[in-house]
């Protein structure tokens, strides 16, 4: 039998399928490197995201459909580099709906209570107008 040891790591790997809402360069995001991605609570009912310079906040959604998701391959049979293929990867009909969000301080009575140097995440309103922070 083999015993199991407790410092070994076991990596899974979990595509998701992202919709980014909100005023988003599409020329900043293409340039975005993974590095610069990151993902706070992706298994609680209101996931963080930071990519870039910018946060997004969400939740978990059924989708109208399936979403198919396909890799790029080389063909290394034919001649020629540059020649690619795509080989299905997975389906889900479930996405992570993401709308920006700005950091703003907290209001001077919040700040009594907390550190002065914490911020709140205000999600943006549908019609691009900051909202009000909540109360």
């Amino acid at each position: 039998m083999h015993a199991h040891n407790e410092d070994e790591w076991v990596e899974e790997e979990e595509l998701v399928v992202v919709e980014l809402s909100g005023i988003v360069d599409p020329d900043y995001l293409s340039k975005c490197r993974r590095s610069s991605l990151k993902v706070l609570g992706i298994e609680t009912d209101e996931p963080v995201m930071q990519l870039g310079s910018y946060i997004f906040t969400g939740q978990h959604k059924s989708m109208l459909g399936t979403a198919v998701i396909f890799e790029k391959t080389e063909n290394n049979q034919e001649q020629g580099s540059g020649n690619l293929k795509w080989k299905y990867k997975c389906h889900t009909d479930k996405k992570l709906n993401m709308q920006r969000a700005h950091l703003k301080p907290k209001n001077k009575t919040q700040e009594a209570a907390t550190s002065s140097k914490e911020t709140e995440v205000v999600p943006e309103a549908q019609n691009g107008q900051q909202p009000e922070a909540p109360t």
